[in-house]
């Protein structure tokens, strides 16, 4: 997109409907687009920022003694937020992006959660989309991670649960579809990631891994759960930040 185009879908409009700036004309300054790691910018005129942030995917639990149809939990999916901001010239904005939860193998292990993700604005405000949990490798019923949570934005959405042994997952607010189990198996689906599939162009939430050995949600969809395994269970799918700069003129 060049640097000068007007922004359409979001001219004289928030995410929320509300047309507060119908007196302006939005110009795009620039991208921030990180599935990885940390970083900051400072932009060097007054501008607004249209924040997304998503939280990582939790790992489904691993439970070898069951075998492939192990008796295990899936991993939660990240949620998901929206922030508009007004930045003065000069102000920093630092972000750090959640990773998802590492594949469980061995005897018999619970899933990792999957990292927040954060954006910090000026005077230390902090926006958090939360990661989901990972998923139970035993128990009574190997429960399934919870959903991650949003904190701090003008629109929070919560990811999916991780399911239950021999229950599919739960779909993300606004994003990714339920990861489903193995016929005739009894590991958990991972949750699917909340997000804005509503808005094109913006990155896809990905859906929950299935409930089967060794299945893991990519980066680029992003902050699935994922499915418990007997052998070895699904990673959780990276979070992510995705931010646009528009000068005001």
């Amino acid at each position: 997109m060049a640097s000068t185009q007007t922004l359409r879908g979001f001219v004289a409009q928030t995410m929320s409907g509300r047309k507060d700036l119908s007196q302006l004309r939005l110009n795009l300054l620039r991208i921030v687009d990180a599935s990885s790691g940390t970083g900051s910018f400072t932009p060097t005129q007054a501008c607004i920022a249209l924040i997304w942030a998503w939280g990582a995917g939790g790992s489904g639990g691993q439970n070898q003694n069951g075998g492939v149809g192990g008796a295990s939990g899936g991993g939660g999916g990240g949620s998901a937020l929206f922030k508009r901001v007004r930045l003065a010239p000069n102000q920093a904005v630092a972000y750090s992006v959640g990773s998802g939860g590492s594949s469980m193998s061995g005897v018999s292990n619970p899933g990792q959660a999957g990292g927040d993700t954060t954006v910090t604005l000026p005077g230390n405000r902090t926006l958090r989309a939360g990661g989901g949990q990972g998923g139970a490798a035993t128990g009574p019923g190997a429960l399934g991670g919870l959903g991650g949570r949003a904190v701090g934005g003008d629109i929070g959405r919560a990811g999916g649960d991780g399911g239950n042994q021999g229950v599919a997952g739960s779909a993300g607010q606004g994003g990714g579809t339920s990861g489903t189990t193995p016929s005739g198996g009894s590991p958990g689906g991972g949750g699917g990631a909340a997000g804005f599939n509503e808005l094109p162009g913006l990155p896809i939430a990905a859906a929950g891994t299935d409930g089967s050995n060794n299945i893991a949600n990519n980066a680029s969809p992003v902050g699935g759960g994922g499915g418990g395994g007997g052998n070895q269970s699904g990673a959780g799918g990276s979070g992510r930040v995705y931010i646009l700069l528009l000068k005001l003129s």
